[in-house]
């Protein structure tokens, strides 16, 4: 509506019919949990009020989207062996969660 930010409006048909295209079997709410790590944030007020919004996420900003990137992970958390095969497949889970960031543009 605004061209800042987009809505999911039918979530289990995105859950079923767009997440399995890039994501495998993903949850939607673990793709919200992407979009967080990727600055994305839930707008709680006002006419866009549930869709998701980023700075340097646009209508029309295509050049903008190399600028929407993982948030770092602070250096307090555990660097276990077991942190790191969760790391490696939250890695690869955002990987795909960049695409659907391009992706986007052609449905919203």
């Amino acid at each position: 509506q605004d061209g800042m930010s987009f809505k999911v409006h039918n979530q289990e048909r995105f859950g079923n019919e767009i997440l399995p295209m890039y994501f495998g079997a993903i949850k939607f709410k673990s793709w919200q949990r992407q979009l967080n790590l990727y600055g994305f944030t839930r707008v709680q007020k006002g006419l866009t009020r549930g869709s998701y919004t980023h700075e340097h996420f646009m209508r029309g900003r295509k050049s903008l989207s190399p600028e929407i990137s993982r948030q770092k992970w602070a250096q307090s958390h555990d660097s276990s062996p077991s942190r790191s095969r969760v790391q490696g497949y939250e890695d690869r889970a955002l990987v795909r969660s960049h695409r659907v960031v391009f992706v986007m543009w052609s449905f919203f």
